[in-house]
């Protein structure tokens, strides 16, 4: 469920309080009675009702969403007031680093109103 959206899309708006589709790279399907689970050990699966902030795109034609690059790079989860990123790499963050929730997102706020620089 979307709590709260820094910046929205025009072409498919996201909603607060409604459920999205988001394609990744895991995830679970039952096929004729068989369940079928596939990981992708560099990144964790997120989980329902953990929070998490996303960086994401639409799949064009749908209204559906995608990172907005390798699922490693931009998918956090938030828990108890701090910060860290799904998935086990090195980078963006750092495996195992939690950082301050509030100074993060004022980060990413300040980093979402500044005009790129040509």
């Amino acid at each position: 469920m979307v709590n709260q959206i820094l910046k929205n899309d025009d072409t498919v708006a996201i909603e607060i309080n409604h459920s999205i589709t988001i394609a990744g790279l895991s995830g679970a399907v039952i096929s004729h009675g068989h369940r079928i689970e596939v990981f992708d050990e560099q990144h964790q699966p997120l989980m329902i009702g953990q929070q998490y902030l996303l960086f994401l795109d639409n799949i064009p034609g749908t209204t559906d969403f995608k990172g907005v690059t390798s699922w490693h790079e931009n998918s956090f989860v938030i828990a108890d007031n701090q910060i860290s990123q799904v998935s086990n790499l090195e980078t963006p963050l750092g495996k195992g680093v939690h950082l301050d929730l509030s100074t993060f997102l004022n980060k990413v706020a300040m980093a979402i109103n500044t005009p790129c620089k040509k």
